[in-house]
């Protein structure tokens, strides 16, 4: 197994090279860097300059997910850790009840699940309730003949605002905002 292997599944189809849609923008009143498309230059508010150019650099790898996950994709390869990137459990996306773990990262001989979460698709009532279901089976599954140490949460914000911090506490098997 490589380092930084992805391993797609199948819903996602070849990876391919970024192109952008659109052309480069141009200077306008919210000062968006004018060197990247417009898609990315778009994330900078949110994101910094910083974290977008991350993102673009990937993108243009054939890397595809969403940019918290490229975030954390980028800081496991700088790192030179094993991972795989949308591991599927129990059929993935093929079966109803299937999962697909942004992240299973190995810390030793065993498996460390992380989920990447976005504030908009995780913090109703009914997604929280899915999502501590998910990490009760992960925590009560094996990987590659291994149990998991942990299934830990990445928020979003938290991952744009500093991606070390959350990566150092969710490879100690921590999510920032447990309690």
């Amino acid at each position: 197994m490589t380092i930084g292997m992805i391993r797609p599944s199948k819903g996602l189809g070849r990876v391919r090279p970024f192109k952008p849609s659109k052309p480069v923008l141009k200077p306008d009143k919210l000062d968006l860097p004018t060197d990247m498309p417009v898609e990315i230059a778009r994330m900078v508010p949110t994101m910094g300059e910083h974290n977008a150019r991350t993102v673009w650099r990937l993108q243009k790898r054939g890397i595809r997910g969403t940019a918290p996950e490229m975030l954390v994709y980028d800081w496991l390869e700088r790192k030179r850790l094993r991972f795989e990137f949308q591991s599927s459990q129990f059929g993935g996306r093929k079966i109803r009840g299937g999962i697909v773990t942004d992240f299973v990262v190995w810390v030793g001989l065993r498996p460390l699940a992380i989920m990447v979460q976005g504030m908009h698709w995780h913090t109703s009532a009914t997604a929280r309730a899915k999502d501590a279901l998910t990490i009760l089976r992960l925590l009560h599954t094996t990987y590659g003949g291994s149990k998991f140490i942990a299934a830990v949460e990445a928020w979003e914000n938290d991952i744009y605002h500093n991606v070390n911090r959350v990566m150092e506490e969710a490879l100690r098997g921590h999510g920032l905002r447990d309690h």
